[in-house]
């Protein structure tokens, strides 16, 4: 976003400064200063980097990774309410990394985002998402919606539907089993929940904690990737006798163990949330 400023002022000052290049040369310095210390340049500085956690890395997203979903228009949400849940409103900036455990055992990633807005924003959408997380009417824990492989997971998440946010729907994306969980007592406030999607053949279950500090708001979504019907395979080869990771197929590595169950909900590490606050 800086340089996206930075060009468009470029721009004004090409065109506003008549013949004389020595005006619009002088003005360079001051939108570079005034960039520098923008919202963008703020966050960027206040990103974790490897070092910051111990027994953690911490890298960029790629750029197929990098972009996050765009705030829901009017109408795209059902029922509305439910919107921020899935993606913030659109933020002054944002940076963005990816945390991961260094030993390469663990299933979740934890993906960590810094977004600006003014503090009326941050705080309305705190009301937001708190409100959103408690319309969740009779829900089931992320886990039991999709237990079953197949066409049996949709009757079982059209089954665990309610009233409120307990499912709902963005776009062409559907969530489920949402439910609140208990937030940690950092930053100005925080709101705790989770819910799961589907990825093709796989359910994509996420622990979200978003942390308002001022006009900051840091979201920590933890998620890990569940294989319903691989689970299955693996338990049918146990009681078989047979081998459990051969059974997985499609699990990394062909390891039995490799591949999260369905009471392996993930969860965001409390000393990110702490390393994230201490840099901001």
């Amino acid at each position: 976003m800086a340089v996206t400023v930075l060009a468009a002022l470029g721009s004004a000052a090409a065109c506003g400064g008549g013949g004389d290049g020595g005006g619009a040369g002088g003005e360079r310095p001051k939108a570079s200063a005034a960039a520098s210390k923008g919202p963008a340049a703020r966050l960027e500085r206040a990103a974790l980097a490897t070092g910051d956690i111990k027994g953690y890395e911490v890298e960029r997203p790629k750029a197929s990774d990098a972009a996050k979903p765009a705030a829901a228009r009017p109408g795209q949400a059902s029922p509305a309410k439910c919107a921020p849940l899935a993606a913030l409103p659109e933020p002054e900036a944002r940076v963005d990394r990816v945390v991961t455990g260094a030993d390469g055992k663990h299933h979740t990633a934890t993906d960590v985002e810094l977004a600006a807005y003014a503090v009326t924003d941050a705080r309305n959408t705190m009301t937001d998402l708190r409100e959103a997380t408690r319309a969740v009417g009779t829900t089931k824990a992320v886990g039991a919606a999709e237990a079953a492989p197949g066409a049996k997971a949709a009757e079982a998440a059209e089954a665990a539907e309610s009233k409120g946010c307990a499912t709902f729907r963005v776009g062409g994306h559907r969530y489920f089993g949402l439910h609140p969980l208990p937030a940690p007592d950092k930053g100005d406030e925080a709101v705790s929940y989770a819910y799961a999607h589907r990825e093709g053949e796989f359910v994509i279950r996420e622990h979200v904690t978003v942390v308002r500090r001022g006009g900051t708001l840091m979201t920590f979504a933890a998620s890990n990737l569940y294989d319903p019907e691989g689970v299955q395979d693996d338990r049918q080869a146990e009681r078989d006798g047979a081998d459990g990771g051969a059974a997985m197929g499609g699990g990394d590595g062909g390891d039995g163990g490799s591949t999260p169950t369905a009471d392996e909900n993930p969860e965001v590490a409390p000393e990110i949330i702490d390393a994230q606050l201490d840099k901001l």
